[in-house]
């Protein structure tokens, strides 16, 4: 009998815990639901707020303003405002026609072609530098510059839009002229070219001018990359198919030295790997593998895959375990002109 009492008391006990528990849980959810209403109820207030702000800014600038519900109107304001975007729309039109009109084959054209040349020179002379290997950068930038000094009045950089219709507008917006304070100060310093690339170092055009001179060779199969040539490609990291036979026909010539990877899997490696692959390291498997070659984190390697991007990770996968240079066959051995062997 008192083991039955007992036992009720428990179930009793335990039922009302039960009960408390149900209500905690309800009471918690009724105070979930009415926190979100009220956070609906405060972003639907904040957005009406915004766009009333919006709508009072865009009448205010036409002279139109409300204050303890009465409208206020600045008519002064309001007619400045309607009258200003006639006269701005002529001004383009005019503008439009104006540029319209230049005739690059016109006399006037050609003898601002002519000065603007001499203005290219006197910059180079006074900085030291020297044109773009390209000519046809050269010869866009200085038509630009032609164009915008017959428009404008000044040589603004081609490369930007020219903000402002007025000279103080154009002033004031602080419009990049010819050689401009970013070229001067940061773009040729740290790039070795002005972000037109018509003013470059000596240093940069040299350089430009030996890669110009490698595509030529590489692409065109006009004759063999020689020693110089190849050490100057293998410190690139993206490399394309054309590009890596040439600089395995220079290894084979004991030019140059490099390890070759297939990161594929062991199954792709067998249906077909470029000939002259020194190692396997299988994606699937990389941090296992690679530790294998810790040795050559001071030598150049060049990764290859099927079409680019597994090697293209494991390239950076590589940089980030200290191996200094690293080149990536961009397009895959899929795109590979060379020899490939199979097993």
């Amino acid at each position: 009998m008192k083991n039955t009492l007992l036992s009720l008391l428990i179930l009793f006990f335990l039922s009302g815990c039960q009960d408390k528990k149900e209500d905690q849980a309800q009471h918690d959810a009724k105070i979930a639901q009415e926190a979100r209403a009220q956070l609906l109820k405060e972003q639907e207030e904040a957005k009406k707020k915004q766009e009333e702000l919006e709508k009072n800014d865009k009448f205010s600038k036409i002279g139109i303003a409300s204050k303890d519900g009465k409208i206020i109107i600045d008519t002064n304001k309001t007619k400045s405002y309607f009258n200003e975007p006639k006269s701005l729309t002529l001004k383009i039109k005019q503008q439009r026609i104006q540029m319209q009109q230049i005739d690059m084959n016109s006399d006037e054209f050609q003898a601002e072609m002519e000065k603007t040349s001499q203005f290219v020179e006197k910059v180079n002379k006074q900085f030291g530098f020297v044109q773009n290997p390209n000519e046809e950068v050269n010869e866009g930038v200085t038509m630009g510059l032609a164009r915008n000094k017959l428009i404008y009045g000044k040589r603004f950089c081609p490369c930007f839009m020219v903000i402002g219709e007025t000279k103080e507008e154009q002033k004031a917006a602080d419009n990049r002229i010819c050689p401009c304070k970013p070229a001067l100060e940061k773009e040729i310093p740290e790039d070795g070219l002005c972000h037109c690339g018509i003013f470059c170092t000596p240093e940069y055009a040299a350089a430009q001018a030996a890669h110009s001179e490698i595509d030529e060779i590489v692409h065109e199969h006009s004759r063999g990359l020689t020693k110089e040539q190849a050490e100057i490609l293998l410190k690139e990291e993206q490399l394309d198919g054309d590009e890596l036979e040439a600089l395995i026909e220079a290894r084979n010539l004991k030019m140059i030295d490099f390890t070759l990877m297939d990161v594929r899997e062991f199954m792709e490696f067998q249906m077909g790997h470029i000939t002259g692959t020194d190692a396997l390291v299988p994606t699937s498997q990389f941090y296992a593998k690679i530790e294998e070659h810790n040795d050559k984190k001071q030598t150049p390697v060049i990764v290859y895959c099927h079409t680019g991007s597994r090697s293209f990770q494991v390239q950076h996968a590589m940089k980030a375990l200290g191996f200094e240079h690293i080149c990536n066959l961009r397009p895959g051995i899929i795109a590979y002109p060379g020899e490939t062997a199979r097993g």
